[in-house]
C-alpha cells in the first residue's frame, strides 16, 4: 500500500480488531487490519466478485458499531462516493454501493463516517452510521485549474446496517468551494482546503461534520451557479443535524425523530 491513510479506529466490540483505511493497496482501496490488537496485520481490499471500486486522491474512512460491524466510505476514482460493510473485519465486504449517483455528483472528496453504538445485539442489521463527504455535480479532472465546479457537503445514513442509504445536501445555499480542490500536495491555491475534515455524532446521536468552507463571504457563497472565481478560504466550519432520525435509536421520537435527517 501507499499513501493516503485515514484515522485509525478500533471495533467497540472489544475483540481486539483495529483498521487503518488505505486508499490504494494494489489498485484498491484496503482496510488494513488487526485482529490481535496491533500484533499482526492483513490488507483486505474493498471489492468482491463484481465490484472492484478502485483507488482514489482522497483518505477514505472506516467506522466500526457495537455489533462490530465495520463501515468502509471512499472517494472511489475520486467520482462516487462508495460506502461498504463487513461483519468479518474486512476478510469479505457487502453491499458495496454508491451513494452520489442519485444526485448526479461526479466529483468527490475527503469521505469520512462514523457508527452510532446502539445496535441490537445479535441482530445485524440494526448499526446506524454515517459518511459525510464533499461533492460536485461537475464532471472532469476537479485538480484541474480550468475545473468550474461548484462543490457542496453531503451527509448520507444508514439505519438498517448498511442495507440503505440516504444522502442528503447540507449545505444547498452555501458552497463549500468554487474550482478545483487540488489534492496533489504542494501550495495549490486550490488546496486551501487541505483534507481537514470529519464526522462525529454528539451524546443524543446528532451527527456533526468539521469541514472548511473555501466559498466564505457573499461574492462567493451567493454567486449565481455560472459564476467563475473562488473566495480560496480556509474557514473552520462545523454542520449539526437539527431535525430527524439520530444515530442513537433512543432519541428517535424527539424533534422530528422518525423522519428523514435534515
Amino acid at each position: 500500500c501507499g499513501g493516503l491513510h485515514g484515522h485509525v479506529k478500533v471495533s467497540p466490540a472489544a475483540d481486539g480488531t483495529v483498521y487503518l483505511p488505505n486508499k490504494d493497496c494494489s489498485g484498491n482501496e484496503a482496510a488494513v487490519v488487526s485482529e490481535d490488537n496491533g500484533v499482526t496485520w492483513n490488507i483486505r481490499p474493498v471489492s468482491n466478485a463484481s465490484v472492484q471500486p478502485g483507488s482514489s486522491s482522497s483518505d477514505p474512512a472506516v467506522a466500526v458499531d457495537n455489533n462490530g460491524r465495520a463501515y468502509f466510505a471512499m472517494a472511489a476514482n475520486d467520482s462516487a462516493a462508495v460506502v461498504a460493510y463487513s461483519d468479518n473485519h474486512g476478510v469479505t465486504w457487502q453491499n458495496i454501493v454508491n451513494v452520489s449517483s442519485a444526485l448526479g455528483l461526479q466529483n468527490i472528496r475527503y469521505p469520512a463516517a462514523v457508527a452510532g453504538n446502539d445496535a441490537v445485539p445479535g441482530q445485524p442489521n440494526t448499526g446506524r452510521a454515517a459518511i459525510a463527504f464533499l461533492g460536485s455535480t461537475t464532471a472532469g479532472d476537479a485538480n484541474s485549474s480550468i475545473f468550474n465546479g461548484v462543490w457542496h457537503l453531503f451527509v448520507s445514513h444508514t439505519f438498517d446496517g448498511g442495507q440503505t442509504w440516504t444522502t442528503t445536501d447540507a449545505t444547498p445555499n452555501m458552497p463549500a468551494q468554487r474550482g478545483n480542490i487540488w489534492t496533489g500536495g504542494g501550495a495549490n491555491i486550490g488546496r486551501n482546503l487541505l483534507d481537514f475534515f470529519d464526522i462525529a455524532i454528539d451524546k443524543v446521536g446528532r451527527v456533526q461534520v468539521g469541514w472548511v468552507n473555501g466559498c466564505a463571504g457573499g461574492n462567493c457563497a451567493q454567486a449565481a451557479p455560472s459564476a467563475i472565481g473562488n473566495a480560496y478560504s480556509a474557514t473552520a466550519t462545523i454542520a449539526r443535524q437539527s431535525s430527524g432520525k439520530r444515530l442513537l435509536r433512543a432519541f428517535d421520537g424527539v424533534a422530528g425523530g422518525t423522519t428523514a435527517p435534515g
